[in-house]
């Protein structure tokens, strides 16, 4: 995971296959935070499941998976239809036919929605 401090759009990332903790927020109250996911040179690992444990998510945020899909539009079409629960939302994104990538928000109520343009955001 890399964390790059003072910039407007900070980025962290997660290689696949690992469960990782990112905490956004850059000290800037303008400020974007980037969570990006990258493949690893055995994709998501053998448990075909990657946790993503995510702390002050903001829906203004970025959420960055073009090395999976191509487009945003394959990208919010992975994303499964799940009830976000209080305290934490958690959302399923089918990567492929075998492998997800569980997305927790442990502080934040988020929506399928906010989700999804937080997705596109990454693609823009």
């Amino acid at each position: 995971m890399r964390y790059e401090a003072g910039s407007k759009t900070p980025s962290q990332v997660a290689s696949g296959g690992l469960d990782t903790i990112m905490v956004g927020g850059a000290g800037v109250s303008t400020a974007v935070s980037k969570f990006v996911v990258e493949k690893n040179a055995s994709g998501v690992g053998a448990d075909l499941k990657q946790n993503l444990y995510l702390w002050d998510a903001e829906a203004s945020d970025v959420i960055d998976l073009k090395a999976f899909f191509a487009n945003a539009t394959l990208a919010i079409n992975a994303v499964n239809d799940t009830t976000p629960t209080t305290p934490r939302s958690t959302f399923t994104i089918d990567l492929d036919a075998t492998q997800d990538l569980v997305l927790n928000f442990m502080d934040t109520t988020l929506t399928q929605e906010s989700l999804e343009m937080m997705i596109a955001r990454a693609y823009s």
